[in-house]
């Protein structure tokens, strides 16, 4: 992505107070030697999570993005009107769906995952506010997956990476995906709301997490091309999605 002011107006779009958008300074330079805005399976800078390869603790340096390790489809950084740095880690979903009432807590290995997450859990300052329901009610696809990414923004907001005073997630989805967007997969979570959006929307604070449906945010990408050509393949690529 090399286009911050179109990228800027999709962020508008969707809600966000965006002053400018910044490179995304952690990430490889791209050919001509400039950082990229958007980076892609962004894992931290650090093992904040303590998560595991080899039954053991896994060095900061030697995590693989996108493999074993907790990583974000997508992430972003702009400076706010206020002058506050804001990251935004996020997900795309498209096709997937998930099975009703399978716990994921224990790995095929035996172990237990939740002894791994529980101590970012149990941080004063963790985005993940449990509402009554216990941790166990969260390792269920997808909201597995959101709380360890909600984790992930919680400590690059701890430890303030890349400068940042805020890091929230964001979650796209389609609302044609029933199966993935209606289907609350925890029983736990069932009675916080109708959708995957509106049960996580639950147990974090304002502006730390918005969800948004694909067909919406395809729309604001056309509205806002790096050029007619690309908008024109986006409509043709996704011309179905509405």
């Amino acid at each position: 992505m090399r286009s911050p002011e179109e990228l800027a107006g999709v962020l508008r779009g969707l809600g966000y107070d965006v002053a400018e958008v910044l490179p995304f300074e952690l990430d490889a330079p791209l050919s001509n030697g400039t950082r990229p805005y958007v980076a892609f399976e962004w894992i931290g800078e650090r093992n904040y999570l303590k998560e595991t390869s080899g039954g053991r603790v896994a060095g900061d340096t030697g995590r693989q993005r996108g493999a074993n390790f907790t990583s974000l489809d997508f992430a972003m950084r702009f400076r706010q009107n206020d002058g506050r740095i804001h990251i935004i880690a996020g997900e795309w979903k498209y096709t997937e769906e998930y099975a009703r009432d399978k716990s994921i807590r224990h790995s095929k290995a035996g172990k237990d995952r939740l002894e791994i997450y529980r101590p970012s859990l149990d941080m004063p300052d963790c985005q993940i506010t449990l509402q009554g329901v216990t941790a166990e009610a969260l390792f269920f696809d997808p909201f597995d997956q959101l709380m360890r990414q909600q984790l992930l923004a919680s400590a690059m907001e701890r430890e303030s990476e890349m400068d940042a005073d805020i890091v929230s997630l964001l979650h796209i989805a389609p609302k044609a995906n029933g199966e993935l967007m209606n289907r609350i997969t925890s029983p736990a979570l069932a009675g916080l709301g109708d959708d995957i959006h509106a049960v996580w929307s639950k147990l974090i604070p304002p502006g730390r997490f918005r969800g948004f449906y694909t067909e919406r945010l395809l729309k604001l990408v056309v509205e806002n091309p790096p050029s007619a050509d690309w908008a024109n393949w986006v409509g043709q690529r996704y011309g179905g999605v509405r």
